[in-house]
């Protein structure tokens, strides 16, 4: 994963966890800084979602993405714009790239 700054970009850093939960019957993607991103599009070979929440006010937070689902790849980016109070500015980004298991599968 690598954070983009609007000043410059930080050496990318591993994230070895992160809990994600693909509600197909809801049509949401739960576990990116507590977006509750919508599914767009599902496929034989992918799932795509997208979401934006307010928290604290004045912080937008957006994401958006795709899953893979014939390997599990993960390609996802983070952002985060303060628009709000007596600062304003300070985009970033996150890009997360990884891998989705199945938490069934995992426990073998």
């Amino acid at each position: 994963m690598s954070a983009l700054g609007s000043q410059e970009q930080e050496k990318p850093h591993p994230i070895t966890k992160l809990g994600l939960i693909v509600d197909f019957d809801a049509g949401v993607v739960i576990g990116f800084t507590g977006i509750t991103a919508r599914i767009g599009q599902v496929n034989a070979n992918s799932i795509s979602f997208k979401g934006t929440t307010v928290n604290p006010p004045g912080t937008e937070w957006s994401v958006h993405g795709i899953i893979d689902r014939i390997t599990g790849s993960l390609d996802a980016t983070v952002l985060r714009s303060i628009t709000g109070g007596s600062y304003s500015g300070g985009d970033s980004s996150i890009r997360a790239l990884g891998k989705c298991i199945d938490p069934k599968q995992a426990r073998g």
